[in-house]
């Protein structure tokens, strides 16, 4: 009567707890895409430094990271609601079973405890290589995964350049590559749930075995038997269940060490003064360093009111002066950087890029959204007030782009495509001038903006710049001798 009772409770125990734990993982599951969200915004926000060799060898491959983020945070998702619903539930059925196996039969629970400590002994002696092959296939499918979209990536390019056969051997040894660690990793998986086959065989000949003396004996009825045996079923599959939850254990070891790889990166360093004013940017005693020097003992001064170029062979650093000044290669450098008063370590550059500085790339980066999305990226309801538009348009016809604008089937509301390979390479440089016009900055930096411009758009350039620099720093890196004579002040770079 009481294992009656006691099997009673247990089940209503667990079958509550299990409806508890459907609810919960149902819940759980539709967060899931949160929380990749915020672990890639996370990725996003951390802002490795190009000096950070994980930086160098990892992050550069967009596709790589954003396939490893996702499988990783999914596959610690999906561990940690298993281990929630099924933990709980399987420890009590296995403490509870024992104890009324222990009553029943010592015998048939010394089997249990023997069996138990098997799956441990096993489990400690291919733990490491359970984890080793685990992660060398995930890295090995991320590589992949990276292969395969650089194929869809650069088709134009392996179509002007007839590659079409490098590209596919660059695939194929990626694919080969996976497919040799996904046989190694299969195989091994195979004898791990091969131990576990033949653990399973051997309990059930001995408690057989055990079984079947006692009945021949006359100390176990048939029934006892087998009522005894569904206990050890049951107790088996909790057992079996803890060595299943082992394996994921190593995969989700693996997942979370390498998005801990991730989050030990370093970090940019970013202050918290906030100013709403600059007059002028002060660069002393500068050294900066990658794999060789690029830039020593530079020193120079930039006030609103004039035009500054930047001019110097290939590798002088007139890219990093501009990265510097936006505050991009904090605690990389030697010396001084002074916004007015303020060292631009103690500054908080994030809000300064956003508000108050405006950077023109030398291969500027548009959005795969709408022409005007891509003017005001900061416009995230996409409610423009007329006088926006009116400044949009303003700028689009100084710059000579309103025949453009014209051809554009939706206007300002035309898409532009993920690489934005529906527009010319000078619309794009064009582009990317306005978006930072229209942000009214305090100092505006641009890198090469003239390479695709002719003559007559390089005089409409300089014009709306004179317009604005009286309060606005303007820098300007080139090679361009044709804008070095639009420009107020030439600072050369050795």
């Amino acid at each position: 009567m009481e294992t009656s009772t006691m099997l009673l409770l247990y089940s209503f125990l667990g079958d509550y707890y299990d409806k508890f734990c459907d609810i919960f993982c149902t819940r759980a599951n539709t967060r899931k895409t949160s929380y990749n969200g915020k672990l890639q915004y996370k990725q996003t926000n951390a802002r490795p430094h190009p000096a950070d060799p994980f930086f160098q060898n990892f992050f550069l491959d967009s596709s790589r990271i954003t396939q490893q983020l996702q499988t990783d945070s999914n596959e610690i998702a999906s561990y940690c609601i298993n281990v929630i619903q099924n933990v709980p539930v399987s420890s009590v059925r296995l403490i509870t079973v024992s104890v009324i196996t222990y009553q029943i039969n010592k015998t048939v629970f010394g089997i249990l405890l023997i069996l138990a400590a098997l799956y441990i002994v096993f489990f400690e002696i291919f733990k490491g290589k359970l984890y080793n092959t685990t992660r060398e296939f995930k890295n090995e499918q991320a590589l992949f995964f990276s292969k395969a979209q650089e194929q869809l990536r650069y088709i134009k390019f392996v179509k002007r350049h007839g590659l079409i056969d490098v590209f596919i051997n660059r695939v194929d040894l990626a694919f080969q590559s996976l497919f040799k660690t996904a046989m190694h990793a299969q195989i091994f998986q195979y004898i791990f749930s091969g131990i576990d086959s033949m653990l399973l065989a051997l309990s059930q000949i001995g408690l057989f075995l055990v079984g079947g003396v006692a009945v021949l004996n006359g100390e176990m009825s048939i029934g006892g038997f087998t009522t005894i045996n569904v206990y050890f079923s049951s107790a088996l599959g909790c057992i079996r269940y803890f060595f299943s939850l082992t394996s994921s254990t190593q995969n989700a070891l693996v997942s979370l060490n390498r998005l801990m790889d991730v989050a030990k990166m370093q970090s940019e360093s970013d202050g918290k003064q906030i100013v709403s004013n600059i007059k002028a940017i002060y660069l002393q005693d500068i050294s900066l360093s990658f794999d060789k020097p690029v830039l020593k003992s530079f020193n120079a001064a930039f006030y609103k009111g004039n035009i500054y170029a930047l001019c110097g062979d290939n590798g002088t650093g007139k890219s990093s002066v501009l990265h510097l000044v936006a505050g991009l290669y904090n605690n990389l450098y030697g010396g001084n950087i002074y916004f007015d008063d303020f060292d631009i370590k103690k500054l908080n550059m994030n809000f300064l890029r956003k508000s108050l500085i405006g950077f023109v790339e030398q291969e500027p980066q548009l959005l795969a959204d709408k022409i005007i999305s891509n003017l005001y990226p900061y416009n995230i309801n996409e409610n423009y007030e007329p006088e926006e538009i009116d400044a949009a348009i303003y700028y689009i016809n100084k710059l000579g782009m309103n025949d453009w604008l014209d051809k554009c089937c939706d206007g300002l509301n035309t898409y532009i495509n993920e690489k934005s390979d529906n527009i010319s390479g000078g619309e794009k440089q064009k582009l990317s001038i306005i978006r930072e016009l229209l942000k009214k900055p305090l100092v505006l930096l641009l890198d090469e903006p003239t390479s695709a411009m002719d003559a007559d758009s390089i005089n409409t350039f300089f014009e709306l710049l004179n317009a604005i620099k009286n309060d606005t720093i303007i820098i300007i890196a080139t090679h361009d001798s044709r804008a070095l004579h639009y420009c107020d002040s030439i600072v050369p770079l050795k």
